[in-house]
């Protein structure tokens, strides 16, 4: 299997890759009658769609989506409000009681299958019934560092004991290899901004005509 394209997560301004599937739980309560089937677009996409998602005042919401729909012997384009037209402009995920991982920075190694490749960075978020229950960022190579999130998007070092045991002193997590680490890892793939509207696949197989 292809490794598959993120869903998209919305927060503080930035725009990050979710590794993981959000919307899965939600689909499977519904009745079959008004459950969307999404059809695979390629082998990077199996699920058939991409999820764009929102925290809003702590509450994980489906804010947009793009896919593949099948109605009867066509597929068409869908978006949140074709594939839902019962549920407006947004969707809170009351039904989502799970971590999720979205990843940032550069690919470090890459697994061709499923959301297993590795990257600089890790935010791991939290949520109970839909509610954002913790927020923990994970610098990766060579040694981890592992960050709890505050409410204000301050941040508390958990190696240490008090903020002010911070490595990096303040500084952003990007400056970790300047500051900790002597050498930052070889990549491939080149430099990656987290905000930029970019997935990186090694291999992408589209179905259908070309």
């Amino acid at each position: 299997m292809t490794a598959q394209i993120p869903e998209i997560l919305l927060h503080r301004g930035k725009r990050l890759r979710l590794m993981g599937r959000p919307l899965e739980g939600y689909l499977r309560r519904l009745r079959r009658g008004r459950r969307p089937v999404f059809a695979a677009s390629s082998t990077a996409l199996w699920r058939g769609y991409v999820g764009t998602w929102e925290i809003r005042d702590g509450m994980l919401t489906l804010v947009d989506l793009v896919g593949s729909l099948v109605q009867g012997e066509t597929i068409v384009q869908a978006d949140l409000r074709t594939a839902f037209p019962w549920a407006g402009e947004a969707i809170p995920a009351t039904w989502v009681t799970d971590a999720f991982r979205c990843v940032e920075g550069r690919l470090v190694s890459y697994v061709h299958a499923g959301f297993g490749s590795s990257y600089e960075r890790d935010r791991m978020f939290e949520f109970e019934r839909g509610r954002l229950v913790s927020e923990v960022v994970t610098l990766n190579p060579p040694e981890p560092l592992m960050y709890r999130i505050r409410d204000d998007g301050g941040r508390v070092f958990l190696g240490g004991d008090a903020e002010t045991d911070d490595p990096l002193n303040g500084e952003p997590f990007e400056r970790v290899y300047d500051l900790v680490w002597s050498k930052r890892p070889d990549d491939a793939f080149g430099d990656d901004d987290e905000n930029e509207e970019r997935v990186d696949i090694a291999a992408f197989i589209a179905f259908g005509p070309t």
